[in-house]
């Protein structure tokens, strides 16, 4: 009885938690991303090919910015990344972050990332197969609009929060051009309450002293 051969193959996807994993990559000569959502702009004009080290090409469909959020809540823009729709993986090319100053460490098996201003980016660990690779949110940039239609609020506003009464006295004795005559509003301000917050001073003594080891301590 002979016995069969069986073939296993084994199909990994790439899930919605990969998209945001970029590859650190000291060979990668640009910034390249598959995915068209995550940039803010992109200008779809700019083509050409990315050529691999086995001579391989893919086609460049634009290039663009991109913006994310890093561990510490802090946004950084990804600027001329090439989008590749045929590309795997996100790719960030940390020769193009040494052309703007960036500083890169690499000791212990861990990678540190710094802006030019010397702010930490990351610090990432070395993976089993010895690559670096960096797990980011991408956002995209939001313009938030308020709109008040009361003029006496607008009026408020405009001459740096003066009182109401102020305003009053300006527009009698036409002090300022176009100001209208405008009542008080039923209405507190909120900045300027918390511009008049005062605070207790701190007393002269305290009422406890630490009198045995490892008693806390005010100072």
């Amino acid at each position: 009885m002979n016995e069969e051969e069986v073939l296993c193959l084994l199909l990994a996807s790439k899930g919605e938690e990969d998209k945001g994993v970029w590859y650190l990559d000291t060979g990668a000569s640009s910034h390249m991303s598959s995915n068209k959502e995550f940039f803010t702009n992109l200008d779809e004009s700019i083509a050409g090919n990315i050529v691999f080290g086995d001579n391989t090409k893919v086609l460049i469909k634009g290039k663009g910015d991109i913006l994310i959020r890093t561990k510490n809540s802090i946004h950084h823009l990804i600027s001329q990344v090439y989008y590749v729709p045929s590309l795997k993986s996100n790719i960030l090319s940390l020769g193009q972050r040494l052309e703007i100053s960036y500083d890169i460490h690499m000791k212990n098996r861990s990678l540190t990332l710094k802006d030019m201003f010397q702010n930490l980016i990351t610090k990432e660990y070395m993976a089993r197969n010895r690559m670096f690779f960096l797990k980011v949110q991408v956002d995209h940039p939001k313009c938030l609009k308020t709109c008040v239609k009361d003029d006496s609020w607008i009026w408020h506003l405009r001459l740096a929060h003066l009182n109401f009464g102020g305003l009053k006295s300006l527009a009698q004795e036409k002090m300022v051009n176009g100001l209208p005559f405008m009542s008080h509003p039923n209405q507190l301000c909120e900045g300027c309450l918390i511009g008049k917050q005062t605070r207790k001073s701190f007393p002269k003594e305290v009422n406890f002293q630490a009198s045995e080891p490892l008693q806390l301590v005010h100072a």
